[in-house]
């Protein structure tokens, strides 16, 4: 007889497994609503400030202002970091236009310092000037040892 309880009270236990496996969709579908009056009645609270009052917001302070200033140091490095690539393009763009000029520079000076355009430009300017006939030689003085 022991073991007709025994039976019998899993054949209840396995029942109300089964009806309660079939109630849970209802009490899901029927917990809907109430979901949305309680999202309506947090975002009252958000938007009246009653949330801020609450202790769990209260702990959290510091660390909020923590994300807050790293949130700042953020915003702080990229526009510095924008600045400095603006710089650096500004200077770069410099250099190209000062290279150029160096080259332009670089040709006159080589045009002016040729032999032949030295003599034309001593001939215009009326100098006694003349070019040497032989070539430069070099003076070797021997030290006298004491």
């Amino acid at each position: 007889m022991a073991e007709g309880k025994e039976n019998m009270a899993a054949e209840e236990v396995g029942q109300k497994t089964a009806e309660s496996q079939e109630q849970e969709p209802v009490v899901a579908e029927a917990a809907k609503p109430g979901k949305k009056k309680l999202l309506v009645s947090g975002v009252k609270s958000v938007l009246g400030g009653g949330v801020l009052g609450s202790d769990r917001v209260m702990r959290q302070i510091p660390f909020i202002f923590f994300l807050v200033f790293l949130s700042l140091v953020m915003i702080t490095n990229r526009y510095w970091s924008e600045q400095t690539i603006r710089e650096i393009e500004m200077v770069k763009d410099s250099i190209r236009q000062l290279s150029a000029e160096a080259v332009t520079h670089e040709a006159k000076l080589m045009g002016i310092n040729r032999p032949s355009e030295v003599a034309r430009r001593v001939q215009e300017n009326g100098l006694e000037l003349m070019e040497p006939e032989h070539p430069a030689q070099r003076i070797v003085v021997k030290k006298l040892e004491e």
